[in-house]
């Protein structure tokens, strides 16, 4: 049978719920790769994961919040449909690229970001912005969801959710809850969603908060700081993360 990325690894699939361990590591680098790149060139854009709990859906949207601070709308510029294998643009989810993850090694990666630009409404971002906290906080999260998605200590990230029947609770882990309350008074949906959980082996075993900021068990580190003098994010990673690839 014909695959997505046309019998080039015949038998596996790019898309799915059944996708192969090496697939899944060039989705999570290839769709995070396009999130941060676009949030880089979009400053006022974040990320919000959206994944049912079930694992039918796994996308990733970039936008912003609009509305009242009580009660915010999270409306995406784009959304990457990391099951689905396509890439939607606007609130109306208008279909722009079908193959995305192939395209990204068939092609110039950042062709595919000006694309995306293009088809929002944008002009092609010529001098992009250099990284920001915002930034460098999802390089972290894809880095380690990409370098232990093909072993048993798998590293996948979330979101934190805001319960949305009104009730405000949070979605997160209660050792956890004292930190995000303290950023986050009341439980402002546009100011949780900034966190993320890292969990493995289906517990929690970080957050972090988009400013670049990282608790693990009591400590908290200072992505930004941490990348400033090092310059680089490998060690970053290893400085903070290690015990979780060990």
């Amino acid at each position: 049978m014909k695959d997505r990325v046309g019998m080039v690894l015949p038998g596996s699939y790019l898309y799915g719920p059944g996708v192969t361990p090496a697939a899944r590591w060039w989705v999570e680098h290839a769709s995070w790769f396009l999130a941060t790149e676009l949030v880089r060139r979009h400053p006022a854009c974040s990320v919000v994961h959206v994944r049912s709990a079930d694992g039918q859906s796994d996308r990733i949207w970039i936008g912003g919040w609009t509305g009242a601070a009580s009660s915010p709308v999270f409306v995406q510029r784009w959304a990457l449909d990391r099951l689905g294998g396509t890439l939607h643009v606007g609130r109306e989810m208008r279909l722009v690229a079908t193959e995305p993850w192939f395209e990204i090694v068939r092609d110039d990666p950042t062709a595919l970001v000006d694309l995306l630009e293009e088809a929002a409404g944008f002009p092609v971002t010529v001098d992009p912005r250099p990284p920001s906290a915002r930034t460098l906080t999802y390089q972290v999260i894809c880095r380690l969801q990409a370098v232990t998605v093909m072993t048993p200590d798998r590293i996948v990230g979330r979101s934190v959710v805001v319960d949305e029947a009104g009730t405000g609770r949070l979605d997160a882990p209660a050792e956890y809850q004292g930190v995000i309350a303290a950023l986050a008074p009341g439980g402002a949906p546009a100011e949780a969603y900034r966190f993320w959980v890292l969990e493995q082996r289906g517990r929690p075993a970080a957050l972090l908060h988009d400013s670049g900021l990282a608790w693990i068990g009591g400590a908290q580190h200072d992505l930004a700081a941490l990348f400033h003098a090092h310059g680089r994010l490998h060690p970053v990673v290893h400085a903070v993360f290690g015990d979780l690839l060990t």
